[in-house]
């Protein structure tokens, strides 16, 4: 029987290119809250690969991976490498995981712009 475990995966598309998005870092953290503050805490950092895509994050089995998290995109630099500008040089996404399962983060992005939801 296998166990139950937390991976998250992310998928980056340039919209106005119709292209997926390759060697873009992103970072991913957990927001560790305790009675007298919030703070992000750095769980790992990848890079999307020639089909834009990171296929785990994985986090693990225990329980205590259920909480907030966030995605840290730094596109500047493949805008940088298309000599194009963003409004947008980081973009962050945060969402809430409440089980151990897979989440998958899209990313649609153009230099002005960008839409995200919760993939399959």
């Amino acid at each position: 029987m296998s166990e139950t475990k937390l991976n998250i995966s992310t998928h980056i598309l340039d919209v106005s290119k119709g292209i997926p998005v390759k060697d873009v870092k992103v970072k991913l953290y957990k927001l560790n809250m305790n009675e007298n503050n919030e703070s992000w805490i750095f769980i790992s950092d990848c890079v999307t690969n020639s089909d834009g895509r990171i296929p785990n994050f994985e986090i693990g089995r225990s329980p205590s991976a259920v909480g907030v998290y966030k995605l840290n995109f730094a596109v500047k630099n493949y805008y940088d490498s298309i000599d194009s500008k963003t409004f947008y040089p980081f973009i962050d996404v945060n969402f809430s995981v409440d089980k151990l399962e897979h989440y998958h983060i899209p990313l649609l992005l153009n230099a002005f712009g960008y839409t995200t939801y919760r993939g399959s």
